[in-house]
């Protein structure tokens, strides 16, 4: 009887073992799907916030470019325009300058994180001001007011430096597999 409870016990043992042995492997496994989708995703979201920088970029190169246009507008004026014209015109540039952003802006959104998501609303802020400031004229005063404008690109940089040091750390963040369970940290 003895022998037959030896064969049972090893029996016993094996079995535990190669149970172990498949909760162990489909682990692995899960753990390397979940480092791959995360590596994935740090890929797809370093590739957003550049693009979404370099469209940033270029919509205030254009808005720039209608402050450095303001002798053109002034030319126009005295030819005889209407403000309300050259207003128009300047108004066409400054949107086409904002829609530059919209999509990029909209992938970081998809992408986040959170905090990354945040530090986007701010420059999308910083960015609609720096808009208004270009695209703003009331009555006689002067246009453009470079002083505003200075201002609002300040604030705009500002906000710029601080998405790309939110994103770095995002960015610079390796993935590690998620341990879920009572025995594991979270």
């Amino acid at each position: 009887m003895t022998e037959q409870w030896g064969t049972v016990v090893a029996a016993l043992i094996a079995a535990a073992a190669a149970l172990a042995g498949v909760l162990m492997g489909r682990r692995q496994v899960t753990d390397e799907a979940q480092v791959e989708h995360e590596q994935w995703l740090r890929g797809q979201r370093q590739e957003a916030y550049v693009t979404y920088l370099d469209a940033v970029d270029q919509g205030l190169t254009q808005l720039a470019d209608i402050i450095n246009s303001a002798d053109r507008y002034d030319e126009a004026a005295n030819e005889g325009h209407e403000w309300y014209e050259i207003y128009e015109s300047i108004d066409t540039r400054g949107e086409e300058a904002w829609d530059l952003v919209r999509k990029p802006l909209e992938r970081v959104y998809l992408l986040g994180p959170e905090k990354v998501n945040a530090a986007a609303v701010e420059v999308d802020n910083r960015l609609a001001d720096v808009k208004t400031v270009v695209c703003f004229h009331e009555g006689d005063a002067p246009w453009p007011n470079l002083e505003l404008y200075r201002t609002a690109k300040g604030f705009m940089d500002t906000a710029r430096r601080g998405f790309l040091a939110v994103t770095r750390e995002v960015i610079w963040t390796a993935p590690r597999p998620r341990r879920v369970g009572p025995w594991r940290r979270r």
